[in-house]
């Protein structure tokens, strides 16, 4: 007896034409059926889903189906997996490799200036004196693209390969972005302006200090194999170098003394950083791309700027009279 249970009339075309519910000793009953072929459906809760074989009902008949409901079988699969980490005696698999790419990338820096230093931290010390390599798309000497060109950074990965010069660690190897197939790009700004700045310490009267940075990509297809890869980026910064320099204490005839303690100069830093690069990849057949890239990257860098102010302390020094006596010959 399973109470509970809901039935289900249907045709052998799946149409339902009758429903009912089982009473407490299991139970039902469904009236009004026409004459014809049809089906037996009970469901409910912890129970296998039961259909009947298709049956025939004659008018005025009354058609007794019992319905037997197996208990469900519920199947539950346990996987143990091995998370350990595994020795690798591959020079890739050393503990100190890291790969920047996706969102790891994007959380670093988008100031040239603050990305170098987060790369080289990351980076560790070097093997030997010269200190670390920076590659861009496998060659060295480079300047560090903008972020924005920046497909995939690699640290320390395969330090012992036979296409470096020496051994890698602290190396950097930057992989720029390739060409798309659609036309894409991309444009943002960022700095801050003097009305935000602070006072300094050291000068009364500062410069107008401000930092701003501009950057632009775009990447489409020249052709079916071809595709480009540009960006340009500029960041023009006004930074202000301020000193406080004691002077010296002067005397003047009439016995007054100035104390120059304040002397203060503030001398605004400009700085002029141009960087751009173009990428062409031509793909030569299926295992072949011919690939070209193109950097420029500029700095200037000088003072627009000087104020000085200087502030006078005059106290007047009382001299005490010495006793002098005088001898006759």
């Amino acid at each position: 007896m399973i109470p509970g249970a809901t039935i289900t009339i249907t045709t052998s075309a799946g149409v339902t034409v009758g429903t009912a519910t089982a009473d407490a000793s299991g139970a039902y009953q469904v009236s009004g059926i026409a004459p014809g072929k049809y089906v037996v459906l009970a469901s409910v809760a912890g129970f296998a889903d039961f259909a009947s074989q298709p049956i025939q009902l004659a008018a005025g008949q009354v058609m007794h189906v019992k319905i037997s409901m197996a208990m469900a079988v519920e199947q539950q699969n346990v996987t143990v997996t091995d998370e350990s980490p595994a020795v690798n005696v591959e020079a890739g698999g050393n503990a100190s490799a890291i790969v920047l790419k996706g969102k790891d990338l994007d959380a670093l820096s988008d100031d040239p200036d603050e990305l170098s230093n987060e790369l080289t931290a990351l980076a560790g010390p070097s093997a030997g004196p010269n200190g670390g390599q920076i590659y861009i798309d496998g060659f060295s000497g480079g300047q560090l693209p903008p972020k924005s060109a920046i497909r995939e950074i690699r640290i320390n990965q395969n330090p012992f390969s036979a296409e470096f010069d020496r051994i890698g660690f602290g190396r950097i190897e930057i992989l720029t972005k390739p060409g798309t197939d659609k036309l894409h790009g991309q444009v943002f700004m960022q700095g801050n302006d003097k009305a935000f700045n602070t006072g300094n310490p050291f000068t009364p009267v500062i410069p107008p200090y401000y930092s701003y940075q501009f950057n632009g990509t775009a990447s489409g297809a020249l052709s079916k194999t071809a595709s480009f890869f540009v960006s340009a980026e500029q960041r023009n910064t006004g930074s202000i170098n301020a000193w406080a320099i004691p002077d010296a204490i002067l005397e003047d005839s009439s016995g007054v003394y100035e104390d120059n303690l304040n002397y203060s100069v503030n001398l605004l830093n400009r700085r002029i950083r141009d960087n751009a690069s173009a990428r062409i990849d031509w793909q030569l057949g299926a295992k072949n791309t011919f690939t070209a890239r193109y950097g420029f990257w500029s700095e200037s860098e000088h003072g627009d700027h000087r104020q000085c102010s200087r502030r006078f302390h005059r106290r007047r020094l009382q001299r005490a009279a010495e006793p002098r006596s005088h001898h006759a010959p």
